[in-house]
């Protein structure tokens, strides 16, 4: 579920139940207010979802209409790691694949807390 965050955005009258079991993307484009950005984190947190991923837009650009990539969004976060990896460390096979079970093993530890 993708969520394109403003200051403006009325965050009571949001659905929060939707989150619930699923992998939220929240694409952040003006955070001036840290404390309403909070309570909408608390509110999405308290519905226990799988994953929740922040992206923020760094070039302070004001952004009208968020451009959403959906096959990044399909692309589960162990995915990213592993093309991260992959494409970092081409030259060095031995290392990409050391590196990539020490990232799944946290990874999958991350859950147990």
């Amino acid at each position: 579920v993708a969520i394109p965050y403003r200051d403006n955005n009325d965050i009571d009258a949001i659905d929060y139940k939707q989150y619930k079991k699923s992998y939220v993307k929240v694409f952040v484009h003006e955070k001036k207010d840290p404390a309403k950005f909070d309570r909408m984190l608390e509110r999405i947190y308290d519905q226990a979802p799988e994953s929740v991923t922040f992206l923020e837009n760094e070039a302070n650009d004001p952004v009208d209409d968020a451009t959403i990539d959906e096959e990044a969004l399909s692309t589960d976060t162990l995915t990213l790691i592993n093309q991260h990896v992959d494409e970092a460390f081409r030259d060095d096979p031995d290392e990409c694949k050391r590196l990539k079970e020490v990232f799944k093993d946290l990874f999958l530890e991350s859950f147990d807390l």
